[in-house]
Parts: structure tokens; C-alpha cells; sequence
């Protein structure tokens, strides 16, 4: 594409590269690219004076504007009283050259001439201009003055600079045929308004780039913050307004120290006053006030942010979150005491299978013994139910040590009824202690279903602790079944409690999110059933209704 075919109304420029991606900054806003500011000629003349004077009343005013056209609309007017009985066009480059990005003029342009790039040599001749550097700006240049609003009038043309570079033309006519040449105070009036230009455009350019810094720290997932020299907070990330529940207008202009806690103040206040004598501080930690009343734990590394003059303006703190990171230490700790507690067991329950076998054998003996001779029948009641005992026992110790064992074992073709009764043993006591009713609906002909044994005992063990937990005590009913449909086994774990909150049912197989209450659950469980489910190739989904309680659906195929 050539620098003709550009779309000037779309494009974007960059303001200087970086390492990580170029900033893009946009042109200054356009209302319209062609337009006439005037249909009258100007015929009173302005005087050097007048000049000067107007300007220094609205050097305030030119001082904050940041669009061009608004620069043009305080220049422009003076411009054609400096050349009364002229018609004025004047046309800017795009700051990439090669096409016009904006045209005012007095009056109506001729139509072909109205968005080209045009100098005549005498304009370049006056502004130190060479030919090559004109052309190399996307202009052309013409050996005469080339008319803009009547074929053959005569004018003349004066080259605009921006920041040292050719970026606009403005020209100067007549329409009764004589040849003008430019006044010296058009001449001294043309650098002023490319300087008032080029200040409008940094400004823009600026204003832009600090927009777009803030974005970058509003909307970073980082929590960060920015003081001033007066510890008041300036900009905030929506990341630590999240994390600590505050709406950004309760912050903006707030004293930081305030947020953190008593506890850690004296720390933090005397960390802040090193960075804002220039010392950067790391691994300040703490403990911020959120909106709900609690605390929440940040690490903070304070950086001086200096002016270009090299005086400190601010401090950047740029935070960690260490509350996770604290909960996520306690689920490792209650993790190693589950696996120790299971390595106890298993050498607990080594220990028990030998006496356990002798009393079953023993107890097995003098039971036939007691069978066939003429004992008490209560006293062969007793043995019987020793037998009885003693058996419970021993098949409890042998899927206790199945269910401790390492996951590492393989997958193999299970009954998974077979393992959902286990999975019951293995919660008899917590069932017992709730008076809650199991019920089994079992399909008939369920497929065998290929999985680490020990896994799945981890996914049913945790949905029946779960409905216990959540049916009421002696009245809960919890119902288990099975059915094939296709090639896919489903198993459905129905409990009546109390129901999850359809805006928290999305949540809940999320890592650490529980509906058990603070201290009352790892928030673990779920997720870890999930990840096991899908690990098998299938897929867990769960319906509630507030009040009738919660359905898991566990979808294996075979």
C-alpha cells in the first residue's frame, strides 16, 4: 500500500518502540477534514502589535490545548488579518506524510486541488527547506505558485513547520492577478503556530500515554498502588480493590497508612519514607483493613517514582497477595498429616490383622464347637456374632490399607458397585453418628468400569461425607443409583439437605471454595473429585434446590 492509499481517519502511529510492544498513539481527534472557517475575506489589518498582544492574552489558553483544531481555530483568524484581501488555505500532513490530514481554508477550494500535498520552491527557498527533504515528506513541488480557489490567481505559499520537519503548507491569494509576496510578520507569525502545533501534539501524545499508564495499572491483575509525596493514594488496581472489597473513590486521595493496619503502620510508614527518599524497599509485609472487617495479607515492594529531573514524585507499591498463599500452606500441612495419618494407619492395621486373624480362628472353632454339642444356644448366639464382628473388622483393616494405599496403582476392570458399598463401609461411622439412610438403586447388568480402584473410593467417600454434612440429623436419606445409557454409566448421589445457592453451584468444584463456612471445610474436595472424575473421562455436574436438597451426577463411559 502506498503512502497515498492510507486510510488517514483509522491509523494509528507509534510514538517510539519499545523492548515489550510500541505505545500506539492516536492522531488528534479530526471533526471533519476539509472545512471552511470563513467566507469572508478579512479586511482589517493586524499589526504587529495587535499580533503580539492577542497572543500573549491567550498564551494561557494555547498552553493547555491539546487538539490541533483547536489550535488552528485561536491562529487561524489572525492569519487572514494579517493578509487582508487574501483567501487562506491551509492544509496539515499526516505526521506519517504522504496525504493531507486536514484542510481550513476561507472559502471553497477547487475540487482537485483540495487534498494534495503542494509547495512552491520560493516557499521552501524561505524556510531553509531542501527540495529532497519536501519530497521526502510526501510533498510535491511545484517551480510556481499553484492557485486554490480560482485557476490562475495569483499568491504565494509558506512552508509550516512541526518539531523542525515539514508537516503543512499555508497559502496565500488573490483574485485580481497580482503577484503578493508574504509580510515579515507572516513570516515571524507562521513558526509560532507550528510551535504552538507541535505543543498541542505533545501534549496530546502525553495525555494519551498517561491514560493509557493508568489503564495499564487499573486493569492490571497485580495489586498495585500510587502515592504521592503525601502517602495519598493516586491510582489503585482494580486487582487490590478487589482483593480488599473497596470501591475506588473511598481510596483515591486517602492516606495509604490508614489501610493497613495498626500492627504493621510503623513498619510500613518507615519503609514508605525510605522509598521516597529514592531507597526502594522489598518484602514489606502488611496486613490491609477490607470492606467486610477482616485482613488481608500483602507483601509490598516499594519503588521511588522520579521526575524527569530526577526528584521523587511518588512511590509505585507493587503487592503480593499472601493470604492464598497461606491458605494454600495449610492445606499442604493438613495434606502431610492425612499422609502420615495414612501411613499410620496402615501399620495400625498391619498390626491388628494378626491377633484379629487368631481370635476369628479361634472364635470359628469353638462356635462349630458349641454347633454340635449341647451348649447354651445363647452362648453360640455370642460366638456367631463375634464371628460376625471380628470379620467387619478384618474387611474394614483390608480396604482401609486399599483405600491408603498410593494412587499409583493401575487401572483395572471394577464392579462399580463393588465400590460404592465400599466406599459406604468406609463412612458407616459418620453415617451411623447422622442417622442418615442409604439407599441403593442399583441397575441391573452395570458394565464393568475400568479405574484405579483407590480413586474412586476418594470421589464416593467425599460426596457421601458431603451429604451428611448437609442432610438434617436423623432424617436424612441419601440415594445412590446406577443406569446405562448408550455407552455411558451414570451414578447419582441424591441427598435431602439443605441445597446449595444457585450463585455459588458454579463455584463449588472450584480449588478452596466451600459452602461449609469459615473453618469447616478445605474447600478441596470437590475439585479434587472433579479432577478424579475427569481423569476417568467423564464428567460431574451438580442440581440444587434451596431447602430439597443436592443431586451429583457422575457420567463414566465404557
Amino acid at each position: 500500500m502506498s503512502a497515498s492509499e492510507k486510510n488517514p481517519e483509522t491509523e494509528e502511529r507509534e510514538l517510539y518502540p519499545r523492548e515489550s510492544a510500541p505505545v500506539m498513539v492516536p492522531d488528534a481527534p479530526r471533526r471533519s477534514r476539509v472545512d471552511v472557517f470563513g467566507e469572508d475575506v478579512a479586511t482589517e489589518t493586524l499589526t504587529p502589535a495587535s499580533f503580539a498582544e492577542g497572543l500573549a492574552k491567550r498564551r494561557a489558553q494555547l498552553t493547555s490545548l491539546s487538539d490541533e483544531e483547536d489550535v488552528l481555530a485561536v491562529f487561524l483568524p489572525w492569519f487572514s488579518q494579517l493578509a487582508p484581501g487574501h483567501q487562506l488555505a491551509l492544509r496539515l500532513a499526516s505526521p506519517e506524510g504522504g496525504w493531507v490530514d486536514l484542510v481550513r481554508s476561507t472559502a471553497a477550494l477547487l475540487t482537485e486541488r483540495e487534498l494534495t500535498l503542494r509547495i512552491s520552491e520560493d516557499a521552501l527557498r524561505r524556510a531553509s527547506i531542501p527540495v529532497g527533504a519536501a519530497v521526502a515528506a510526501g510533498f510535491r513541488v511545484t517551480t510556481e505558485y499553484e492557485s486554490n480557489f480560482q485557476p490562475d490567481a495569483g499568491g504565494f505559499d509558506i512552508a509550516l513547520r512541526i518539531d523542525g520537519s515539514l508537516a503543512g503548507v499555508i497559502s496565500f491569494e488573490r483574485s485580481d492577478g497580482t503577484a503578493p509576496e508574504p509580510s515579515e510578520l507572516l513570516a515571524f507569525a507562521a513558526p509560532l503556530l507550528g510551535a504552538e502545533l507541535g505543543a498541542a501534539r505533545a501534549r496530546a501524545r502525553s495525555q494519551h500515554l498517561q491514560a493509557y499508564l493508568d489503564r495499564v495499572i487499573l486493569d492490571s491483575n497485580i495489586p498495585l498502588v500510587v502515592l504521592d509525596p503525601a502517602r495519598r493514594v493516586q491510582i489503585v488496581s482494580r486487582a487490590l480493590l478487589r482483593r480488599t472489597e473497596c470501591l475506588e473513590h473511598g481510596l483515591l486521595g486517602a492516606d495509604w497508612i490508614d489501610t493497613v493496619c495498626e500492627r504493621d503502620r510503623r513498619l510500613f510508614r518507615t519503609a514508605l519514607d525510605s522509598a521516597l527518599r529514592g531507597e526502594p524497599q522489598q518484602q514489606i509485609g502488611a496486613d490491609l483493613h477490607a470492606m467486610s472487617g477482616g485482613l488481608v495479607n500483602f507483601t509490598f515492594d516499594l519503588y521511588p517514582v522520579r521526575s524527569p529531573q530526577g526528584l521523587v514524585e511518588g512511590v509505585l507499591a507493587v503487592g503480593r497477595d499472601q493470604s492464598e498463599l497461606r491458605e494454600l500452606e495449610q492445606q499442604v500441612v493438613q495434606a502431610e498429616k492425612l499422609a502420615t495419618l495414612g501411613q499410620l494407619a496402615a501399620g495400625v492395621v498391619h498390626e491388628l490383622n494378626n491377633p484379629l486373624t487368631s481370635i476369628s480362628a479361634y472364635a470359628e472353632y469353638l462356635h462349630r464347637k458349641s454347633s454340635s454339642s449341647d451348649a447354651d444356644p445363647g452362648d453360640t448366639e455370642k460366638l456367631r456374632r463375634i464371628l460376625v464382628s471380628v470379620d467387619r473388622i478384618l474387611r474394614f483393616s483390608r480396604d482401609l490399607v486399599t483405600y491408603a494405599r498410593p494412587t499409583t496403582e493401575a487401572a483395572a476392570s471394577l464392579d462399580i458397585h463393588d465400590v460404592i458399598q465400599q466406599s459406604i463401609v468406609f463412612c458407616a461411622h459418620l453415617t451411623d453418628e447422622a442417622g442418615t439412610e442409604i439407599r441403593c438403586d442399583f441397575g441391573d447388568t452395570i458394565p464393568l468400569l475400568e479405574g484405579v480402584r483407590g480413586q474412586l473410593h476418594q470421589v464416593f467417600i467425599n460426596l457421601i461425607t458431603n451429604a451428611c454434612h448437609a442432610m438434617p440429623d436423623g432424617a436424612g436419606i441419601l440415594t445412590i443409583r446406577t443406569q446405562t445409557e448408550g455407552r455411558e454409566l451414570t451414578v447419582s448421589i441424591q441427598d435431602n439437605g439443605s441445597g446449595i445457592p444457585s450463585d455459588q453451584i458454579q463455584s463449588i468444584f472450584e480449588p478452596f471454595f466451600s459452602t461449609k463456612g469459615e473453618g469447616k471445610g478445605t474447600g478441596l474436595g470437590l475439585s479434587i473429585v472433579r479432577k478424579i472424575v475427569q481423569q476417568h473421562g467423564g464428567e460431574i455436574h451438580a442440581e440444587s434446590i434451596i431447602g430439597e436438597g443436592t443431586t451429583f451426577s457422575l457420567h463414566f463411559p465404557f
